[in-house]
């Protein structure tokens, strides 16, 4: 799993890169991450909400659409 603080890290590093002009599935893959990841984290607030690990916020929490949870 990657910590809530590694997750921002990599977002906004990829981020960066692809404002730079990177294209943005070749910066995920260098950040060790696929694209559909990086669109999962911001479609359902990953950035911000726990995942599922003790402490974090329970499932059923994200305020996503109902297709988004059922994932």
């Amino acid at each position: 799993m990657i910590s809530l603080g590694d997750r921002k890290t990599l977002a906004l590093g990829i981020h960066t890169a692809h404002a730079a002009g990177a294209r943005l599935h070749l910066a995920c893959e260098i950040a060790g991450i696929d694209l559909r990841t990086l669109q999962r984290w911001k479609a359902c607030e990953g950035l911000t909400q726990g995942d599922g690990r003790p402490g974090a916020v329970p499932p059923g929490a994200c305020p996503c659409s109902e297709p988004c949870r059922a994932r």
